[in-house]
């Protein structure tokens, strides 16, 4: 043999040989997609384990509500987290076991999973989960209807797969800030007053004087905390009228006057010695239960807003 090919052998060898190595050290892919779906798919979707079920659809504009008791906009975050860590999610390649008698083990059967059913746009059944979801652990399991396989999921999915309409509901009620007020009137039992937005100082008006409030004022400071950080424990529908009694004469009346030339009228109720109920005079068929301490943000005395101390946590 000659040298020439001699040397294109050992050339060729040492090819081989280099991409071996570097093959072997290519990343080997642990984890794949649990479902063989994206998210256009998804048209709707129940959750539901032993205490608690929900259902969710999207409309036609592609908002999402929740449909369970009564239908109510869902929470832009839920839906969110539910498409990144649940219908995006991966399972490990690794099968847990295929085991029956494991089932309850890991938590994976209908009467100790929690379970998700996914629909099409016809609302046809396109794939039923059964997820085991421990408390205290890292991971998660899950089992497809009619297979034996369960599968280790890549992260706790708990809490993107909770059962509870209270959860799915979207918390907010107005879609507006501090920044985008013009004026609030404040109407508490027999007295009344305004705040008038100036963005660095905020006027009050009553009946008896005008005076500016600077925007490190505790009380106004609370009040625009509230307002940017609104939030609310649960939500109702009214439609017998339950509540009408107590909003017959409300302990509180909220007008608030948007730059956009906007306007919204909440109404104030008190429920018991810790909770209220409110709603929108637009929308009075949606009652929100919320901490009294709504209203004594807004209930405080003239004097306390003419208090320039400075506000501190």
């Amino acid at each position: 043999m000659s040298k020439r090919n001699i040397l294109l052998i050992a050339c060729l060898l040492i090819l081989v040989a280099l991409f071996l190595v570097l093959s072997s050290r290519q990343p080997v892919q642990k984890t794949v997609k649990l479902f063989d779906f994206d998210s256009t798919k998804v048209f709707s979707f129940s959750i539901k384990d032993q205490q608690d079920s929900v259902y969710l659809e999207k409309n036609s504009s592609s908002e999402w509500f929740v449909k369970s008791s009564f239908n109510y906009p869902a929470d832009p975050l839920m839906i969110e987290g539910f498409f990144k860590h649940i219908i995006m999610s991966e399972r490990n390649k690794k099968i847990l076991s295929e085991d029956q008698k494991k089932f309850v083990f890991y938590q994976v059967t209908p009467e100790t999973a929690t379970t998700l059913i996914v629909y099409n746009k016809n609302h046809e059944e396109i794939s039923k989960v059964y997820f085991g979801l421990a408390n205290m652990s890292s991971w998660s399991s899950a089992r497809f209807e009619n297979t034996t396989l369960v599968y280790e999921m890549e992260e706790n999915v708990r809490q993107f797969i909770m059962p509870s309409v209270n959860i799915w509901q979207n918390k907010s009620i107005t879609n507006f800030k501090s920044k985008d007020i013009k004026s609030i009137k404040i109407n508490y039992r027999t007295f009344e007053y305004s705040l008038i937005n100036h963005t660095d100082y905020w006027d009050y008006q009553d009946s008896e004087e005008t005076f500016k409030v600077f925007n490190y004022n505790r009380p106004l400071f609370k009040i625009i905390n509230m307002i940017d950080n609104f939030s609310i424990s649960s939500i109702s529908q009214d439609h017998d009228g339950q509540y009408a009694l107590l909003f017959e004469k409300p302990i509180l009346k909220l007008t608030f006057l948007l730059k956009n030339g906007q306007s919204e009228l909440f109404e104030l109720a008190q429920l018991d010695s810790n909770l209220c109920i409110m709603r929108n005079v637009n929308k009075k068929e949606f009652v929100y239960q919320i901490h009294i301490d709504f209203i004594n943000r807004f209930t405080k005395s003239k004097e306390n807003f003419k208090d320039y101390s400075e506000y501190t946590y």
